[in-house]
């Protein structure tokens, strides 16, 4: 690629100022790695919402001028990274293909949730099949998603396997003393409507203690193995996480992974999963997940098919095997902390439009 001519900018969002809107940390996370890696920011407006109809109208027109604005700033032979789900709708998506077209611009789409693996709404399928049809290259999470993406009509030679979501973390980790207790983390939104599951650990054996950190948590019973910790700060989790082993779980039953959270596990690598590596921290995976492949390959924990078989295979894992584990999660970790797997994707996506060039 001739890197005079050519331009790498992304997707970001200002509600009319300078400063980011606030995301989940996997976005924010994949911002400063691609800027780390020679992508400037393209600011796309937000508007707010307006109660007023008169006013709502003319403040989505406003809004939707500036991002048609936006597009055709982009220079010829750019390259586009988009991080998906984002706040534009199916028209500015066609207007995306159609810029691109013109333009000679490769997009990068870096898939966050590809929701019609998971919801089944006809608009959500429409806005996806733009992105699977047009894009230059799609950063997926694991070959589950990419085999799915290509039933859909994705060309395999545009799919990148990402493996995992990078953790970012700035500050050195202390090291972890977990006192030789068996303890399972679990991090996430604690809502009964999104983590039901959780709200049954009182049927498990007390042999076990589960550590939970986030936000939504009602307590529903007095079980001593059952400790809330509260809703931390993303970047604090690593250093105060208490516990062995992280759990990713999903859904509404201890048995198995169930529901449409649930069976998304079989496309889907859960952010909890990074922060928990990130952390030096072994890891339980449903064996039918998609992340059960990536921990097995890299020998990061273990896998369990429900969660009632959880503190019989926690008890075959000797000492030095559990430190087996944590010394593979470790240097697992150091890589999610600096970027590595998403600088990767990205050189391969960037390789892939230089083909096209040649």
């Amino acid at each position: 690629m001739d890197k005079g001519k050519n331009k790498k900018v992304y997707m970001e969002y200002s509600m009319y100022t300078d400063k980011r809107i606030a995301g989940s940390k996997a976005v924010l996370d994949s911002a400063l790695i691609v800027e780390s890696s020679g992508y400037s920011a393209l600011w796309f407006m937000m508007g707010k919402e307006k109660k007023n109809k008169v006013t709502r109208v003319i403040n989505q027109a406003f809004t939707a001028i500036s991002r048609l604005v936006t597009f055709l700033r982009i220079s010829n032979k750019s390259l586009f990274f988009i991080q998906h789900p984002s706040a534009i709708n199916k028209t500015l998506y066609l207007f995306i293909k159609y810029i691109s077209a013109k333009k000679n611009i490769g997009t990068i789409f870096l898939i966050h949730d590809f929701e019609s693996l998971r919801l089944k709404q006809s608009n959500i399928v429409k806005i996806e099949e733009v992105i699977i049809k047009n894009a230059s290259a799609i950063i997926c999470h694991n070959e589950k998603m990419m085999i799915e993406l290509i039933k859909r009509g994705a060309l395999q030679n545009k799919l990148i396997n990402l493996e995992i979501f990078d953790y970012i973390v700035e500050k050195p980790l202390k090291p972890r003393d977990d006192n030789g207790e068996n303890g399972i983390i679990f991090a996430g939104n604690l809502d009964k409507n999104k983590s039901s599951f959780i709200y049954k650990f009182n049927e498990l054996s007390d042999k076990l203690n589960y550590h939970l950190y986030g936000p939504n948590y009602v307590k529903n019973d007095s079980n001593d193995f059952i400790k809330y910790h509260g809703a931390l700060d993303p970047e604090d989790l690593p250093d105060t996480m208490v516990g062995s082993y992280g759990l990713v779980w999903d859904g509404d039953s201890l048995e198995s992974c169930t529901g449409v959270t649930g069976e998304y596990l079989k496309y889907n690598n859960p952010h909890k999963a990074s922060l928990y590596i990130a952390s030096g921290i072994p890891v339980v995976v449903w064996d039918k997940s998609a992340m059960s492949d990536y921990v097995i390959d890299n020998d990061l924990g273990i896998t369990v098919s429900s969660l009632y078989d959880l503190d019989e295979a926690i008890d075959k894992i000797s000492a030095e095997r559990y430190l087996e584990l944590k010394k593979n999660a470790e240097a697992e970790g150091y890589k999610l902390r600096k970027g590595f797997y998403l600088k990767r994707a990205l050189m391969q996506a960037e390789k892939l439009f230089e083909e096209k060039e040649s």
